[in-house]
This record gives C-alpha cells, structure tokens and sequence, in this order.
C-alpha cells in the first residue's frame, strides 16, 4: 500500500506516509481515515505528520484539493517531512496551504517535526512514548533488523 496511516499519538497526532506511485484511487481510504481520526478525538485540534519522502509520482492537485479532511474544522498543523526537497512536493504542499489556510511547517525528519509539535502546544502529551508506533509506518526497516 503507497499510504502509511495511523495514530502517532491517540487522539493527538496522525501520521501519514506516503510511498511510491500515488494515485487518485488510493486517496479516498486515505480521507476517510483522517476524517474519522478527526472526528473521533476529543481534542479541538488534531495535528498531523506526512512524510512523502519517498514518493515517486504524486496524484494530480485537482484530486488532492477534493479532500474533505483539508476542510475540516479540527485540522491542527501539518507537517511534512521532506516536501520541501522536491520541487513537485514543494508545489503540491504549498498550493494546498495557501488554498486552505494549513498551519505548515516542514521538517528535514520525523524526530525535527515531533520536537517542533512538542514545543509549539505544551498542552500536547509528552510525544517521546509514542516513538514505538513509527515502526508500523516504516515495516520494512523491520526487515533490516537482526533476529533477537
């Protein structure tokens, strides 16, 4: 699957990870499942992590901008990971943020965008116990581990 989806840190941050080839086809489960995280956090803003590192094509905009989580009321920052160091990223992420009004931030790594959340909301929950769940956004560098 091209998209990596889950809680970072329940109810607070969701991150995403978007890998290879990604199509119009494989946006609308991503949408759904933000939509929902949104919608079943208690908290008034719900942030996000999107790591498009290691995307190869990107989707046309114009299926990008039917998002309906790009709209949605509990949307908190979002920060990228590696967006800016591609030039058909770079477009992509800043057509939607100027276009929504997105609070974007991007980061050269994971850990620089988890320390940026952490020092801009105090009201966040201490990030660092939460550093396990990468693991399943990232399964084949579970690959490269030695057996125990």
């Amino acid at each position: 699957m091209p998209i990596h989806m889950g809680w970072y840190c329940e109810d607070h941050v969701i991150f995403l990870r978007f890998v290879g080839k990604i199509t119009a086809d494989d946006l609308p489960a991503m949408d759904t499942f933000v939509v929902r995280c949104y919608e079943s956090s208690p908290q008034v803003m719900v942030h996000m992590i999107v790591d498009v590192r290691d995307v190869t094509e990107h989707t046309p905009l114009r299926q990008t901008l039917r998002l309906r989580s790009l709209r949605h009321a509990r949307r908190g920052w979002m920060m990228t990971v590696g967006a800016l160091q591609h030039p058909v990223s770079r477009f992509v992420v800043g057509a939607i943020t100027s276009m929504f009004k997105i609070r974007h931030r991007d980061a050269d790594g994971v850990d620089e965008a988890l320390d940026f959340l952490q020092g801009l909301n105090p009201g966040l929950p201490d990030l660092q116990p939460c550093r396990p769940a990468l693991a399943q956004f990232y399964p084949e560098q579970a690959l490269d581990k030695p057996a125990s």
